[in-house]
């Protein structure tokens, strides 16, 4: 059965899964001794005692086990159409990379919202001793700054605001004062605004939660897109940006920042590079209206993944993502995909979270393009796969061990970390190192 598999190329296992196909008249049309026939002891999810029908049609349809001592070869890779790389020219300095994605059009929205909110809050009458009298509308230079003497006080942290500007010799930092007075600084920090609220609606408003920041955000995503093309290996997992304060939709992740605001981000597996991010706002978070009959781990990733759909590329997932509904939506779309897999998945092998295995042992299954393993370690290790074989690769462990681990783990290790990558370099130490090294 296997071996009948590794001959399907991706596109006929599209079309035996898209067809609609007799399964009973083929049955009858078929010997009952020919190479298809399946019994209740094959391990195949049948309800009779025996099914005929082409070894096609079970090998796309069916879980069939693979045997792992003479394993098939690995299915294709859908052949990767994008030109990976950076697709705008600017100077090589850390300024002109910012502009790729602070560029003039998210600049100019953010200058203009906020000269129209400081207006309509000094309509009200305001104390003769009010230092929102000294106000004067600011311009795209004035942003800039503002902007720039925020990355040094995330370098040299004070408890007050005002202090950076400080004339006591024990706390000083002269530099902030050459730059811009602490007066006109706290003015553009009190009316800073990304939104027009007089036009706000509810009812027609795509993301209510982040009304104060949509515009803006989906601005700077859009340009992560149109900068750079990531490479063939991708991956999506979630991230969180910490965050103490009052809102509705924190979240709690013990391994990361704790407590804060949760994305989902899709990033080149190599270099980290963000693409594509949704923000999390618990039941509202805007998702692909196309995808939003498919649950939330499913829907997350098509919707990050859904301008790169029909390029070949391949995703990286772990376990709170990975699911054949999912694996079989990126085959269609001619997407590759690879990760660890919650053994108790709906639709996975009858007996896959059941048996026992010892250490070292693995057993596989296939459906298709796609293949479930498991593997014994110290414990169970269970991965979903649309490009590898159960075979497995000579490595030394950490402790110099040498041990027999399956491909698809190793690649796993390789290409999963893109968005640990990326929450790294907004490690604080990290960029408190690289901000110095650039002065």
């Amino acid at each position: 059965m296997a071996s009948v598999s590794s001959r399907l190329t991706p596109e006929a296992l599209m079309d035996f899964e898209d067809s609609d196909i007799d399964l009973q008249s083929l049955a009858d049309s078929t010997d009952s001794d020919a190479p298809g026939n399946l019994s209740s002891d094959s391990g195949s999810e049948t309800d009779g005692d025996s099914i005929n029908t082409h070894p096609e049609v079970i090998a796309a349809r069916v879980w069939c086990p693979i045997d792992t001592t003479q394993a098939p070869p690995p299915p294709p890779r859908f052949p990767f159409t994008w030109d990976p790389g950076l697709k705008m020219e600017c100077e090589h300095t850390p300024l002109a990379y910012l502009q790729l994605f602070f560029n003039e059009a998210v600049i100019e929205k953010i200058v203009v919202e906020t000269n129209h909110y400081a207006t309509q809050e000094l309509a009200a009458p305001r104390g003769p001793f009010s230092r929102s009298r000294a106000w004067e509308p600011i311009t795209k230079e004035d942003l800039w700054l503002f902007l720039g003497l925020n990355i040094p006080q995330g370098v040299v942290g004070k408890p007050l605001q005002k202090w950076y500007w400080s004339t006591n010799k024990i706390i000083a930092t002269p530099f902030f004062s050459t730059v811009m007075s602490e007066y006109h600084f706290g003015l553009i920090m009190k009316y800073l605004h990304f939104s027009d609220n007089t036009t706000f609606d509810e009812s027609t408003h795509p993301a209510p939660k982040l009304k104060k920041i949509w515009e803006v955000y989906q601005l700077v995503v859009e340009n992560l897109r149109n900068t750079y093309v990531p490479d063939r290996d991708i991956s999506v997992d979630e991230s969180l940006m910490a965050y103490m304060g009052r809102l509705s939709w924190i979240q709690y992740i013990a391994e990361r920042a704790r407590f804060g605001v949760k994305s989902y981000l899709l990033c080149e597996a190599a270099t980290g590079y963000i693409w594509n991010a949704i923000l999390y706002t618990g039941k509202g978070t805007q998702f692909n209206p196309a995808f939003k009959d498919n649950g939330l781990a499913t829907s997350s990733v098509l919707s990050l993944m859904e301008p790169l759909l029909n390029k070949g590329y391949c995703v990286t997932t772990d376990n709170i993502y990975s699911s054949t509904q999912l694996f079989e939506f990126l085959i269609k779309d001619k997407m590759d995909a690879y990760g660890t897999v919650r053994p108790n998945r709906q639709e996975m092998p009858t007996t896959f979270a059941k048996q026992k295995l010892k250490t070292r042992d693995i057993v596989a299954w296939h459906k298709g393009k796609i293949m479930a393993l498991r593997w014994r370690d110290k414990k169970d290790v269970c991965a979903l796969s649309t490009v590898h074989d159960p075979s497995s690769i000579t490595t030394r462990t950490r402790g110099g061990k040498v041990i027999d681990k399956p491909q698809v783990i190793l690649d796993y290790n390789h290409t999963m970390g893109g968005v640990d990558r990326a929450d790294h370099g907004n490690n604080r130490k990290n960029t408190i190192k690289n901000t110095i090294k650039n002065l």
